[in-house]
C-alpha cells in the first residue's frame, strides 16, 4: 500500500512553437493529467513562448498499483502527464508538447524526485504537428506525512478500480 503526499511544481516552458502564426505567439498552459484525467491546469500566460508559472500543487496518494499482469493500456494510465497546450478563443487549443512519467518511479518506498528541465514530445497517439520546446518540472513524493490542514489536497487512487484506502476518509 502506498500511501503520501506527490508534489508537484510546473516552473517555465522555453522555445515553445508558435501555433498562432503571425506577429502574435501562443498563450501557454499546462494540463496535469492521471488516468487521462485532468487533475491540475495552470494559468494560460497570454502571447508567450517562455512561459513562467511556478504553479504548485499537492495530491494524497494512496492505494495499489496495477499489477505486472495488467494489461500496456492500464500500465500507460499509471503514468502521470504534463501536456501544454496554446488556448485559442475562436478555435481549438493547439497542443504544443507533453512530457510523461511512471507514477511508480516517483511514489512509493523507492520513490526519486524528479527535476529538470525536459524536452517536450510528441503524444503517442499523434503525429501532427512539429514539437520542440521544454518544460522545467519538480514532482516530489513525501511518504506518509502529516497533512497539512491549512492545504487542500486532491485524492489520486493509484487503481481506481480497487478499493479505497482508510488513510483518507472522505
Amino acid at each position: 500500500m502506498v500511501e503520501g503526499v506527490l508534489i508537484v511544481h510546473v516552473v517555465r516552458a522555453h522555445r515553445l512553437m508558435n501555433r498562432d502564426g503571425g506577429v502574435t505567439r501562443s498563450d501557454p498552459y499546462v494540463i496535469v493529467k492521471y488516468f487521462g484525467n485532468e487533475i491540475a491546469r495552470t494559468l494560460t500566460i497570454k502571447d508567450n513562448d517562455c512561459p513562467e508559472w511556478n504553479y504548485s500543487t499537492q495530491f494524497i496518494i494512496c492505494g495499489e498499483f496495477p499489477s505486472d499482469e495488467s494489461n500496456d493500456v492500464e500500465q500507460q494510465q499509471t503514468q502521470i502527464s504534463f501536456e501544454v497546450w496554446d488556448s485559442d478563443p475562436f478555435s481549438k487549443d493547439d497542443f504544443l508538447g507533453c512530457v510523461q512519467f511512471p507514477l511508480q518511479s516517483v511514489v512509493g518506498n523507492h520513490a526519486q524526485n524528479i527535476e529538470g528541465v525536459f524536452d517536450l514530445q510528441q503524444r503517442s497517439e499523434s503525429n501532427s504537428k512539429p514539437i520542440h520546446g521544454d518544460i522545467t518540472l519538480s514532482i516530489h513524493f513525501q511518504n506518509n506525512p502529516t497533512p497539512n490542514p491549512y492545504q487542500q489536497y486532491m485524492k489520486l487512487d493509484l487503481n481506481p478500480n480497487q478499493t479505497q484506502s482508510p488513510w483518507f476518509a472522505q
